[in-house]
């Protein structure tokens, strides 16, 4: 584990690190049945994704020190949605495969975190499913959902752009998705560069308008 990680995991609480090996276990107990990940997937590169998704929660209390909630989109297996439940943020994870969402809900049960899970597309969910933050912001994240453009067209189905804020788990090309968004839509990036992984790295998108 590189010293960068250490880091990381120091900034955790003991039983947050129990839940999140627990939440990984299960993971890979039920993985055969409902294809969560890539069954060649070794587990150091699972708690890979672990690590970044504990780097996107100290990013987003950077900028939002009083965020009580995060809508994750598309999310899953639950990276990073789980993870950020577990570090101790409110989460509303948004997912159209029923056998993930039922996934979801088991983990959300058996760590007791405060989380709801909705099984439904992104661009059919009840807005007044979501709560905003004392900013009255909407913070949301996701993980391999898709393309930055694509991503923002489908937000704006469902939400005022200028009412978001979105964080991405990216890799390292993620210029080219800006510069393909950017055709489309306004708005300020900010790209901060993994301390643990250079190939990874988390776009920050806001003030967002369709042009």
């Amino acid at each position: 584990m590189k010293a960068a990680d250490i880091d990381l995991m120091n900034s955790i609480r003991i039983n947050s690190y129990e839940q999140a090996m627990q939440y990984l276990t299960i993971m890979r107990q039920v993985n055969s049945c409902v294809n969560l990940y890539s069954s060649k997937l070794p587990l150091n590169k699972l708690l890979r994704y672990v690590m970044r998704s504990v780097e996107l929660y100290l990013t987003i209390l950077q900028s939002h020190p009083k965020c009580s909630t995060i809508l994750d989109i598309g999310s899953g297996n639950g990276l990073p949605g789980i993870i950020l439940g577990i570090l101790g943020t409110r989460v509303i994870m948004v997912d159209s495969n029923i056998k993930k969402c039922a996934f979801l809900t088991l983990i959300v049960s058996k760590l007791h975190l405060d989380a709801k899970i909705i099984n439904s597309r992104i661009e059919e969910i009840d807005t007044m499913q979501v709560c905003t933050n004392e900013d009255n912001r909407i913070i949301i994240t996701a993980s391999a959902f898709s393309r930055v453009k694509k991503l923002i067209s489908i937000c704006m189905e469902s939400f005022e752009l200028s009412n978001i804020e979105i964080f991405l788990l990216k890799g390292e090309n993620v210029a080219n998705e800006i510069d393909e968004a950017s055709e489309k839509f306004t708005f300020q990036s900010s790209i901060i560069h993994s301390a643990y992984d250079a190939r990874s790295t988390i776009l920050i998108l806001k003030n967002i308008s369709s042009k």
